[in-house]
């Protein structure tokens, strides 16, 4: 079936992208597994610790969760002491190497590293920086510190999304602004590359979770702007509770409401529904996602080998190209699975040179 996948060919649309991803948690994560999922070539480095995600909020095993893999899959990790100055040489090396180097510091944080953008933009000056903060590089909030509810509650999306019970929402459910600053900076990273392809240079990118997810408001802040702050007036929806207890949402401009009062007179409503062209779905639990004929049949659902955690299901980029394949080539890397691989592969280092390395405690 064409836009299947079983009908994608080729490589990944980024095959031989090189991108170094120093991020961690979720914000610079999710945009590097987009990137490996589109064929990019991903080296994570992490330190002895390792991604704190790692441990959150199941574990299937010691250093492999559910969050971590989800945002972690087609990548490979370097163990990389960061702090130490033998460390700080072989990130330069990597930077050189790479085209894109992703992170999601608090402001400053990797300049106190020895890695400012100055730094980076004479070891490599064709790279592009994806740098991605809660408030972004500049302005009044930089400094503040805080996780992805705190751009949401900025926002005012929490205000919106709770307006209906008088109350705002406590939360989305899932990392919101984090996720949307992921996706914002893959978007400008193609204009990034873009730019490059023009003009030889490499630039930095400053991402704020905050920016990305006040532009989720949308209509909402055109409505505030002009009104001064009334009650936000939306197209018209409702959710019904049916019969047998599940819940049904119904979207409708106006004139919908004569559908549905025609409609209700009906036993059977969501058949009624359908027939007469009310938009309306019932709401799903997110298990029942797993497995969704759809999502599998057009890539977003795809079954990865965990290693010995078995099999897993795991979201991938939502993007289907004629000619070209997207998903996830591995799963989640075990903490420095690959740091032999990427110094001997990618550094051209020798073998005792490696083992040095490790027993200064600068890899592992």
């Amino acid at each position: 079936m064409a836009g299947s996948p079983g009908a994608q060919t080729g490589e990944g649309p980024y095959e031989g992208l090189r991108v170094l991803d120093l991020s961690h948690v979720i914000a610079g994560p999710a945009c590097t597994r987009l990137l490996a999922d589109l064929g990019a070539d991903v080296i994570k480095v992490e330190s002895r610790a390792g991604d704190m995600m790692r441990t959150l909020p199941i574990v299937y095993e010691d250093g492999l969760s559910t969050a971590f893999s989800q945002f972690n899959c087609g990548k490979r990790s370097i163990g990389l002491d960061l702090k130490h100055p033998d460390g700080l040489d072989r990130a330069r090396r990597l930077i050189s190497w790479a085209d894109v180097v992703v992170e999601n510091f608090r402001p400053g944080a990797l300049d106190r590293l020895g890695l400012d953008w100055d730094e980076i933009h004479e070891v490599n000056p064709r790279v592009i920086l994806l740098s991605i903060s809660l408030f972004g590089r500049t302005g009044p909030y930089s400094s503040i510190a805080g996780f992805g509810t705190t751009p949401e509650a900025y926002s005012g999306l929490m205000a919106l999304a709770g307006a209906a019970l008088g109350v705002p929402a406590a939360g989305f459910g899932t990392p919101l602004a984090d996720m949307t600053a992921g996706v914002h900076a893959l978007a400008a990273l193609g204009a990034a590359l873009h730019r490059r392809q023009r003009s030889g240079a490499g630039c930095l990118v400053d991402i704020s979770s905050f920016d990305c997810i006040f532009s989720m408001v949308s209509e909402a802040f055109g409505q505030a702007e002009y009104t001064g702050g009334a009650p936000f007036r939306s197209y018209g929806s409702c959710i019904v509770t049916a019969g047998d207890g599940r819940h049904v949402i119904l979207a409708f401009p106006a004139e919908g409401w004569r559908k549905v009062v025609h409609a209700m007179e009906r036993d059977d409503l969501l058949a009624v529904l359908e027939r007469h062209g009310v938009p309306s779905a019932r709401i799903r639990q997110i298990a029942e996602n797993v497995d969704d004929p759809h999502l599998v049949a057009r890539g977003t659902l795809q079954s990865v080998e965990f290693g010995s955690a078995g099999e897993h299901q795991v979201q991938c980029a939502p993007y289907v190209f004629s000619d070209a394949t997207t998903g996830p080539r591995s799963g989640p890397p075990r903490l420095g699975q690959h740091t032999d691989e990427v110094l001997t592969d990618v550094l051209d280092l020798a073998g005792d040179a490696v083992d040095r390395l490790r027993a200064d405690a600068v890899v592992f």
